[in-house]
């Protein structure tokens, strides 16, 4: 828990720890995402020095949130009041409820300026009950505290609510146990988000396409019918790490030109839909219901993650509209290089690179999964995801797992000079060309990824002996060079990962030092005999040093040449077991 209050306080700038504890209580109890929490939710102020903090003028109701069904015919309005202590006074619990009665309930015109924080969410609720006259209102009420449980705060609570004496008032107390417990789910639902389907209505009629490839409906949608659909999502999946993690980079909150999508949603919100390029949503499935509403299954949003997302949070007004493609496929093959193939063509306001493209691949999907099961996060994307508040506290960005697997087992550290060689591997792969394609292959799939772990494992043993080299001009690159030697010196190929575990204690990075030294000089000295200008970087980031240390020079091809041959190798093996199975 402590983990993923720090990550909130840095993340949205609060003031301190029991704002973080807000945020994070009203995630486990409303079951919604941190940036809605924060944006929707939560009653705050921003200081002087920047920060935000809880609003002091709210009648001790700490976060607020709405939920509408309108099949059954609902309005759910919940309140949440926090205390980050062993416990809460009775006298606090009693004036949240007699603010929730009186200004709610009631719902008396709020004249006080100690309740001002109170004005946006009760004529909110007023609306609700103007535009659903006939809708059924039920009140949850929550109190939530970092102690362990409390039977009097429990107490005070239910018989505040009982004195109320109504039908439609529910209550409840959460504890540490519970948050934790809470806690634990919202983590499980992250790694495994659940399917979920629903219907997307307009106001206007849609414009159906197909061809023998996609099937594609084009939709004029409302701010409203966004909010409604990024919140079914996050009541399945609490932080919508389907519906948005598939486009090619995260949320871009300070770029250029999300300031301006935001400046236009909040001040010109007429205009939006004519100066925006529109939003594309890849589906697994999508059924026609009428002339103007879709039934759509498991979306993701390949382009305009950017326009989405500023309109759920921005538009308080809801007076934006946007227009919005939903694309599925007729095939249930390569649906990840038919999902990188929009992206590529769609994503034009903010250029997309081949690691973005690739950052979506099944292969670096599994590399994800495979580090997520010892505690580590990947980081696949450029930009904030939205679910990174509950990402493991260590994490490896992809660009530098990228240079030490190819320092490691294409056996090119020269690459790590530039990210571009290595991506275009992966990238190729994703656009089926002859030589690259083997990377689709599961067998393949699950080796390579072993080797990435690899990779890790064992420039992680080896950072703290290469500590005494950190003042050596050596560039970073320099640096998987050096990892690159002691590689090989140090490693028994038959026997690589107890090798990494136990290099620790073999390494003698006085020896490695000196070699590199010897290296180099030998190199400057030839530099000085042929008159060509001396450089360490252009020492490194070329083969020379590959060369030097007696290795040949290994292309990404002759790796790639091997992974066949294993993938052969493993297909007679398994081919031979099955012909010594069957009968005579």
């Amino acid at each position: 828990m402590q983990k993923v209050l720090n990550k909130l306080q840095e993340n949205y700038n609060l003031l301190n720890e029991d704002s973080a504890f807000d945020i994070f209580s009203g995630i486990m109890i409303f079951k919604k995402s941190a940036e809605c929490v924060f944006s929707e939710n939560w009653l705050k102020i921003k200081t002087s020095n920047g920060k935000y903090c809880n609003d002091s003028s709210d009648g001790k109701i700490d976060l607020i949130d709405f939920d509408i069904n309108h099949n059954e015919r609902i309005i759910k309005i919940s309140f949440l009041q926090v205390q980050n202590s062993e416990t809460m006074s009775s006298d606090k619990i009693q004036l949240f409820v007699h603010s929730i009665e009186k200004y709610f309930i009631k719902k008396v015109e709020i004249k006080n300026d100690n309740y001002k924080s109170l004005v946006y969410y009760q004529k909110k609720l007023l609306d609700l009950l103007c535009n659903n006259c006939d809708y059924k209102v039920n009140y949850y009420i929550y109190i939530a505290y970092s102690g362990h449980m409390n039977r009097t705060c429990d107490d005070v609570l239910k018989d505040s609510v009982k004195a109320l004496k109504l039908s439609n008032v529910f209550c409840r107390t959460f504890c540490i146990e519970d948050l934790n417990k809470e806690l634990n789910e919202v983590k499980r639902i992250i790694k495994h988000p659940k399917n979920v389907s629903y219907n997307v209505t307009s106001n206007e009629n849609i414009i159906i396409n197909d061809n023998a490839k996609f099937n594609s409906v084009i939709m004029k949608l409302n701010a409203l019918e966004i909010k409604q659909l990024i919140d079914y999502e996050q009541k399945q999946n609490i932080e919508l790490n389907r519906l948005f993690n598939n486009n090619v980079r995260g949320f871009l909150e300070s770029s250029d030109i999300n300031y301006q999508i935001r400046k236009t949603i909040e001040c010109y919100p007429d205009s939006f839909y004519f100066c925006n390029n529109g939003a594309t949503i890849f589906c697994d499935e999508i059924k026609i219901q009428s002339h103007n509403s879709i039934h759509i299954e498991n979306p993701r949003i390949l382009n305009g993650q950017q326009s989405i997302a500023s309109i759920y949070l921005y538009d308080k007004r809801e007076k934006t509209d946007i227009c919005v493609k939903f694309i599925s496929s007729k095939s249930s093959l390569n649906k990840n290089m038919e999902m990188n193939l929009i992206c590529k063509t769609t994503n034009t306001s903010n250029k997309v690179m081949p690691i973005n493209l690739i950052s979506n691949s099944k292969l670096m999907f599994k590399v994800k999964e495979k580090f997520e099961e010892q505690n580590i996060n990947v980081n696949l994307k450029e930009g904030k995801l939205l679910n990174s508040i509950f990402s493991n506290e260590q994490s490896v960005d992809l660009e530098d797992l990228l240079k030490r697997w190819a320092t490691i087992f294409l056996e090119r550290p020269d690459y790590a000079k530039s990210k571009k060689k290595i991506v275009n591997i992966f990238y190729k792969s994703e656009l089926e060309e002859k030589n690259y394609i083997v990377f689709q292959n599961d067998e393949i799939i699950e080796k390579v990824v072993n080797e990435f772990w690899l990779a890790y494992l064992f420039f992680n043993n080896i950072k703290n002996q290469l500590k005494i080299l950190e003042n050596k001009e050596y560039y970073s690159h320099g640096f998987f060079a050096i990892n690159f030697m002691i590689y090989k010196q140090y490693i028994n190929p038959n026997q690589v990962e107890e090798s990494i575990s136990n290099i620790k204690e073999k390494i003698d990075i006085k020896d490695i030092e000196a070699k590199i030294e010897n290296l180099i000089l030998n190199y400057k000295k030839e530099c000085e005999k042929n008159g060509i200008s001396y450089s360490l970087n252009n020492y490194f980031k070329g083969t020379r040093v590959i060369k030097d240390l007696g290795y040949d020079v290994q292309s990404d091809l002759e790796y790639i040449k091997k992974l066949e041959e294993c993938k052969n190798i493993e297909t007679k093996n398994t081919s031979k077991q099955n012909k010594e199975l069957l009968p005579c």
